[in-house]
């Protein structure tokens, strides 16, 4: 490697073309981050809107534990109502 003298001045050029380079990179990079993060909202907006659809479509769902145990009451009533008959 060549032994070359450099001025202050190309130094410095050469120090602000690196940090240019750089900052160009880090510019792209964000972009690339924030479009990224803007399709990840649109998909969070579609999957809420979609739970939203499915429990409004549940909220007069009756649970199986509920549906057991008034099946449960009515065998009992019949049975009474059918002993009372006997």
């Amino acid at each position: 490697m060549d032994n070359k003298d450099i001025t202050i001045n190309e130094l410095a050029v050469m120090v602000k073309n690196g940090f240019d380079g750089v900052h160009e990179t880090f510019n792209e990079r964000s972009k690339q981050v924030d479009e990224r993060f803007d399709r990840v909202d649109t998909r969070m907006d579609k999957l809420e809107d979609n739970q939203r659809a499915i429990l409004t479509r549940l909220e007069d769902v009756v649970y199986k534990t509920e549906l057991d145990q008034l099946k449960e009451r009515v065998k009992t009533i019949e049975e009474a109502i059918s002993l009372g008959k006997g």
